[in-house]
């Protein structure tokens, strides 16, 4: 069970999600902009051929900029995009670009000439370096995962960011402590109260322990992914790098949500998403989701349930104060309880023999041995004669059981998606595979008690996840 509780007080760096008092009466589009950006202390760039003789109506309330953004250019084939922190271009949208490249009148001529009608590119806003940044002007080796990477790719874990990320790898050879290597820089320690070299934070709290980063990704905004020593921005322990989970923040828009997921291995899974304005400058947020997966490994010693079985729920909730226009408090709260079976691990080279045992757990003597001498086998030869798999917890797979030592072969992950959506986007659907082409492979090889043991990957798995956006 992993609960976690922040209390964040910070001063606000502008990007539309704290609300703001508007007084925006109903004129033109051009001087409702000029209004906006004194109130909201914002730059805006916008051509002035786009806005003439355009009108806009009133707004007013406490509403975030976002949405006071798209009040005012409803109607008027327009969008607007962040490009910094404080600053905001506006913009033909693709409606408008199509409308004009119809009409071929003189004047859309000379606006379609006047302007570059070709969309934007979407800039990715990183905090990696403690302060807002465009991605592509961060100076330093940083991979990001967005929001929509994350929802259609199905990343629910830190083990499926690693299969995004180059340099990254996490595996759990123990039950909820997960071990994160970057560029080959990590700590091997296998204790549920151990640090790790590479650092994940949560909302830039730092999350020190390793079943603490047993977690779901739930409710996030992005992932950050640095890679390299960060000692002098995120303290001492991070000599790898750093993973930084950030997540949506409340916002005064309602938004209620709900999805639900089926695949093969009987996959189940089920979310909600909450979010609004609670009372006055009190905003919230609630996410929740749950997951069951029966498991894909048989364990051909113990006949017990299958392995690699995946049983979880995970709750996010916050709370924000927007005190006025410099300062907010944020409280969240994290828990999450795993069930697992167990990480399915197998003997691959063995050197040191291992006593064996009979079906009531006591160790074989060795006939006519004086004194008492047990009967012994290396863990791989052990296995291998129970004739197993990498299905079956064992592995007898050539070139992997002999005891010259363990390799780690190579092996190449084949993953779909396919994402539909009305024009409304009330409703959601998601077509998922992931390992398409069924690849048996071993990830990750560790050396306990001298016997080399390895975690096996996991199978082909697909599904569909349906989502519903109530509103």
């Amino acid at each position: 069970m992993l609960l976690m509780l922040s209390l964040i007080c910070s001063c606000w760096v502008r990007g539309g999600t704290v609300p703001v008092e508007f007084t925006i009466p109903a004129t033109t589009l051009s001087q409702a902009l000029i209004t906006l950006a004194k109130q909201a202390k914002l730059s805006v760039i916008v051509a002035e051929q786009l806005v003439r003789e355009r009108q806009s109506s009133a707004v007013s309330g406490l509403l975030d900029v976002h949405t006071a953004l798209q009040q005012l250019l409803d109607g008027t084939g327009l969008s607007y995009r962040f490009t910094s922190s404080t600053t905001v271009v506006i913009s033909a949208s693709a409606q408008s670009v199509a409308t004009v490249t119809v009409t071929n009148t003189p004047a859309a001529r000379e606006d379609s000439e006047s302007n570059d009608l070709a969309p934007p590119i979407d800039n990715i806003i990183v905090t990696a370096l403690r302060r807002r940044a465009d991605l592509q002007k961060t100076a330093a080796a940083v991979s990001v995962l967005d929001q929509q990477a994350l929802r259609w790719d199905g990343i629910n874990s830190l083990e499926h960011v690693s299969g995004q990320v180059p340099g990254l790898t996490v595996s759990s050879f123990s039950l909820g402590q997960p071990t994160i290597h970057m560029r080959g820089i990590g700590s091997n320690d296998d204790g549920a109260a151990m640090d790790q070299s590479v650092v994940v934070f949560i909302d830039d709290v730092y999350v020190g322990r390793i079943t603490s980063i047993d977690l779901d990704l739930i409710d996030l905004a992005r992932v950050e992914v640095l890679r390299g020593s960060q000692g002098a921005l995120y303290g001492k322990n991070v000599i790898g790098g750093a993973i930084k989970l950030i997540s949506h923040k409340p916002t005064v828009d309602r938004q209620l949500s709900t999805s639900m997921s089926v695949g093969n291995y009987q996959h189940r899974q089920m979310s909600v998403l909450a979010n609004g304005a609670m009372h006055d400058k009190w905003l919230g947020r609630l996410a929740v989701r749950a997951t069951k997966r029966e498991g894909w490994q048989d364990n051909i010693v113990l006949n017990g349930p299958k392995q690699h079985n995946d049983e979880h729920w995970a709750v996010r909730a916050q709370m924000l104060y927007a005190m006025d226009d410099a300062w907010e408090y944020k409280l969240s709260a994290d828990a999450s309880q795993h069930n697992l079976n167990s990480t399915g691990r197998i003997p691959i080279a063995g050197r040191t023999p291992v006593t064996v045992l009979d079906e009531s757990g006591q160790p074989i003597a060795l006939p006519g041995s004086d004194p008492i001498e047990f009967q012994q086998a290396l863990p791989s030869e052990l296995f291998r004669q129970l004739g197993g798999d990498l299905l079956h917890a064992t592995n007898s797979t050539k070139g992997y059981t002999d005891n010259s030592g363990s390799r780690l072969p190579s092996y190449r992950l084949f993953d779909v998606n396919a994402h539909f959506t009305d024009n409304v986007q009330q409703w959601e659907l998601s077509v998922w595979a992931k390992n398409l082409l069924d690849e048996r492979y071993i990830s990750h090889v560790y050396v306990l008690g001298g016997n080399d043991y390895a975690l096996v990957g996991t199978p082909r798995t697909f599904g569909v996840t349906l989502t519903r956006n109530v509103f």
